[in-house]
């Protein structure tokens, strides 16, 4: 089984080298990964899987990940990420469409495509084919989607049991891939990661709480609760509540990656642009520039 799904996309692609929710597992195993930084990217590379260049699609960047231990995993996902100025972006996601189509022509089609997720608002479009190929069945779900001005396609094809195990890929990668710079077009390699690891003191979770008192006739007052949480895998989410005396509640919240340089954290939403905090631990604690945030 596995050989015949890699052997399919050697021959589509000339390999060189909670959107998936139904159908899920509903106790998976969890999926570990690692972030690893690409030519102007930092896509989720989960351990025990393969990352192999892929060509086909002119003017992107473009890696298929699939698990190499399984004996059949029954998986497999291509990334494709087109830079502002491609073919495929000037007209998207029409264009990577009509190259999504031109790969599959080689397959015999079972039915229409389906549209299972359309949504404006976040530009993600969800594509599912049924296909046949050498007698084995698939199915390949196409994600569409706009990743900080890039076009991306997430292309999976799988069968019911792997889609079972590994269907949560789709979630993580719609979520954590990022760009990091500027995306080279071609074959891409990973990029050696030259940063700073993170700190074992600075992993874990860390709460930051104030009260604004109110001043004048007028005055509103407000507490907020503002927690980073920083995890091994050089990846974090901060979250701030505020409430005001008037019963009004702000929440705001961002999630990416974060790099330690000397002392200070780099952190890189998913949306965004790259924001930067001098840091310097005490007893009980971690100063985060003129805050004293506390281990929860």
């Amino acid at each position: 089984m596995k050989k015949m799904i890699f052997g399919l996309l050697f021959s589509l692609f000339g390999l060189v080298g909670p959107l998936a929710a139904q159908g899920v597992d509903p106790n998976p195993v969890r999926l570990p990964y690692k972030l690893t930084r690409f030519q102007g990217s930092m896509i989720p590379v989960f351990t025990g899987w393969h990352a192999q260049p892929v060509k086909g699609f002119p003017g992107t960047q473009a890696v298929t990940l699939y698990p190499r231990n399984s004996q059949d995993a029954g998986f497999a996902v291509s990334i494709i990420l087109a830079p502002p100025g491609s073919q495929i972006r000037n007209n998207f996601p029409a264009e990577g469409k009509r190259y999504i189509q031109m790969s599959l022509s080689r397959m015999q089609k079972l039915g229409q495509p389906r549209t299972i997720h359309h949504s404006h608002g976040s530009q993600v479009l969800i594509v599912d084919q049924d296909v046949r190929n050498q007698g084995m069945a698939l199915t390949v779900r196409t994600i569409y989607a706009m990743k900080q001005n890039h076009g991306m396609i997430l292309m999976a094809f799988y069968n019911q049991e792997g889609f079972r195990k590994y269907g949560q890929a789709l979630d993580i990668l719609l979520a954590r891939i990022s760009v990091q710079g500027k995306v080279v077009p071609g074959v891409p390699r990973p990029v050696p990661d030259k940063r700073g690891k993170i700190s074992p003191k600075l992993v874990g979770r860390w709460v930051y709480e104030y009260i604004t008192n109110a001043r004048g006739t007028y005055g509103i007052s407000s507490s907020t609760r503002t927690t980073i949480t920083i995890s091994a895998n050089e990846t974090y989410t901060w979250h701030s509540v505020t409430i005001m005396s008037t019963g009004h509640e702000i929440v705001d919240q961002e999630r990416g990656t974060v790099e330690q340089q000397g002392n200070q954290l780099v952190f890189t939403p998913s949306k965004g642009k790259s924001w930067k905090n001098a840091f310097r631990p005490v007893n009980g604690g971690i100063w985060f520039g003129r805050n004293l945030y506390t281990r929860e």
